[in-house]
């Protein structure tokens, strides 16, 4: 051994390799503690969503329909039950055409709004639906014409099938609509579809649904567990921090994007999916056959509307994330849409701007999902409210 040299006794070779496994333990388990509590804050601290969620009534209530593919089951009366049975209230109805029911209303010429799940309802109480609150406010009847997994090609055959008297028809319009309706099948369910040549619409040939076996084989309900008491929303919680904090757990090849979740997370912005992907929000017109197939959908209800002596507008209901994500990302679909409505011809309303205005003072959509909260959908009522009797 040189002169100088110390052989390291016992505790001081400890302490040697302590140190040694805490300069490369330390910085993980920095990290992934700040991952738990970015994880945390974004799924308590962020009051971006209403928590109050009802129970999905999905295709449990449809029935298989031969020109449209599916529809509601006819009379239909399911009550919402608490947890220990000891309470109910009315939840969802529908009448015997097989359509949600919406507000009692004098005889005479209505509307009806046409669309998915957000014009049906999903999670809503019938009273909370977006034709109720409509009919409500506008003192006539509004048909509630939404189907949950519906795309333009099967609202324009609702709308050929409706027999009532209508002053207006009103489509709601969602981004997944698009490609839906290049599509046989939506949702795991058998759907029609126009013939499509050469990025024309061939309305006079129609392939119609496959049969929905599934369908046929439920049976009706006529209750659902639970009435809100805040153990969904503790346990959704729970479910949903786990998600999120196993999608920022830090791993070496993921660095960089570990590191821009938790800062998106960090400043609030939004952890929802968007639709589709993310070339049709930056550009749209990427979409060329899409939207070329959709207009052509629209014109045709417009026509269908013309011949009635009445009214159509389409409105271009927002996603929640992007009224909280990129900005980027925010309205590029609903410009590009609206430039289109105008070198047609059709009335066309796109309320991002209010929605934007409205999410910062209350949620608009439901905890972890994209469908209107009460507030959400009487918010879209009083919109159109103005809209329709402006025009």
């Amino acid at each position: 051994m040189a002169q100088g040299d110390k052989e390291l006794t016992p505790p001081r070779r400890s302490v040697r390799i302590v140190g040694l496994l805490l300069m490369f333990l330390l910085p993980p388990t920095i990290l992934s503690l700040f991952l738990f509590l970015v994880a945390l804050y974004a799924e308590i601290g962020l009051p971006v969503v209403a928590q109050n969620r009802r129970p999905l009534l999905s295709t449990d209530i449809y029935r298989h329909s031969p020109t449209l593919g599916w529809k509601i089951a006819p009379d239909l009366a399911i009550t919402l039950t608490s947890r220990d049975n000891t309470r109910s209230e009315p939840y969802f109805t529908s009448d015997a055409k097989g359509f949600r029911r919406s507000r009692p209303a004098p005889p005479g010429r209505g509307g009806i709004l046409l669309g998915d799940s957000q014009v049906q309802g999903y999670f809503l109480k019938d009273e909370e639906t977006l034709p109720w609150r409509l009919s409500e406010l506008l003192g006539i009847p509004v048909h509630n014409g939404g189907i949950g997994g519906y795309s333009t090609d099967q609202e324009l055959l609702l709308l050929e099938e409706t027999r009532e008297e209508l002053a207006w028809a009103g489509v709601i319009l969602y981004a997944n609509d698009l490609p839906k309706n290049l599509s046989r099948e939506a949702w795991d369910l058998f759907k029609p579809r126009f013939a499509i040549v050469d990025g024309r619409v061939d309305f006079a040939t129609i392939e119609p649904p496959r049969f929905n076996e599934r369908l046929e084989s439920q049976a009706d309900k006529d209750s659902v567990c639970c009435l809100y008491d805040g153990v969904q929303l503790r346990k959704q919680v729970g479910e949903n921090f786990l998600t999120l904090f196993n999608t920022l757990r830090w791993t070496p090849g993921k660095f960089p994007g570990t590191l821009a979740g938790v800062a998106s997370l960090a400043l609030g912005k939004s952890r929802h999916q968007y639709q589709l992907d993310e070339t049709f929000y930056r550009q749209p017109e990427s979409r060329q056959l899409e939207f070329t197939v959709l207009f052509q959908l629209l014109t045709r209800m417009q026509a269908i509307m013309t011949a009635r002596n009445g009214r159509f507008f389409v409105v271009y209901l927002p996603e929640l994330a992007q009224l909280l994500g990129d900005p980027g990302l925010r309205d590029g679909p609903q410009r590009h849409f609206l430039e289109g409505c105008r070198r047609l011809g059709l009335e066309c309303w796109d309320p991002t701007a209010e929605f934007i205005a409205e999410q910062r003072r209350e949620a608009l959509f439901f905890m972890d999902d994209d469908h209107l909260s009460p507030h959400g959908a009487a918010f879209l009522a009083n919109y159109l409210k103005g809209r329709i009797g402006s025009g």
